[in-house]
């Protein structure tokens, strides 16, 4: 495997980068011509992205559990469903709630 495979079998947890920036950086720590705390770089970058998206999904998920009005409720409990129905929303809602569309959006993955 050369770096560059070597590079992107490492980054694939991380979720890919698409400048390759990190699978780069993968690979020179890899072949011991960089050190291990360029690595670090990852959470730097990422961190705030995650942070952002947590703290808006918990605010969301708290204001529907607090929520009284039934008919609210509903209406979210509608939408969920309306969503798990249809393929192409049920993969949007599914790259947002794991991060993969933020981090995308930030030009942190490809």
């Amino acid at each position: 495997m050369d770096a560059s495979g070597i590079g992107r079998a490492v980054v694939a947890p991380f979720g890919g980068d698409a400048h390759g920036r990190h699978r780069e950086a993968c690979a020179a720590v890899w072949h011991g011509r960089a050190d291990e705390r360029l690595l670090d770089t990852y959470e730097a970058e990422r961190r705030p992205q995650a942070i952002e998206h947590i703290n808006a999904m918990t605010a969301r998920n708290k204001k529907l559990m607090e929520e009284r009005d039934p008919a609210v409720r509903q209406a979210a409990l509608d939408e969920l469903r309306a969503i798990g129905a249809d393929p192409a929303r049920s993969y949007a809602y599914l790259l947002e709630t794991s991060m993969i569309g933020p981090l995308r959006r930030s030009g942190l993955i490809g």
